[in-house]
């Protein structure tokens, strides 16, 4: 479960922030597909195969990123899936659950990322009434009531003087005695 929780949030937080309707279509379709599974075979739990399909799909969107894994193993994220899998084998374990969640995820990210980006057109988009419910970009007041774009890249906020350097902005603040 810290697993789910940790990659749904960089999931979140990351690749899909300012997208909460792309987000929820990611979520929508993998545990569409498996529940497809779970009725093609007698699956009873899927949370694992869910788990696998995010990290999945974290990966290969992170690929160069290095992670750790039990007492400092360091590779590659788009190795992690196949190593979470992998120690499951290592552990006596039947790797099905898991293979399925890694097919889920890679049929997901090749129909939504891959795909599109070598044909121009994407298979499976983000249906618009989710785009309706979840605006891609929502506005957040800072501390000071300027709103702050957080749909914007980093760069983009920065043009715009939207970033702190370090700390928190308190401001100048009013001198003593003054």
């Amino acid at each position: 479960m810290i697993f789910l929780y940790q990659y749904s949030k960089l999931l979140e937080t990351e690749t899909y922030e300012g997208k909460p309707a792309d987000y929820l279509w990611l979520l929508i379709v993998n545990s569409s597909l498996l529940i497809i599974f779970g009725f093609l075979w007698p699956l009873r739990v899927l949370s694992i195969s869910l788990l696998l399909s995010l990290v999945y799909v974290w990966c290969q969107l992170n690929k160069d990123t290095v992670v750790s894994f039990f007492f400092g193993l360091r590779f590659k994220a788009q190795y992690f899936p196949w190593v979470l899998m992998g120690f499951n084998i290592l552990m006596g374990g039947y790797p099905l659950l898991e293979f399925i969640g890694v097919m889920i995820g890679h049929s997901f990210w090749f129909i939504t990322y891959y795909f599109p980006e070598n044909n121009g057109w994407s298979p499976l988009p983000t249906p618009e009434f989710l785009r309706e419910y979840f605006p891609d970009r929502r506005l957040i007041s800072g501390t000071h009531g300027a709103p702050v774009d957080r749909g914007a890249t980093f760069e983009q906020r920065a043009a715009a003087g939207n970033v702190r350097q370090r700390g928190y902005d308190w401001g100048a603040g009013q001198a003593l005695g003054n």
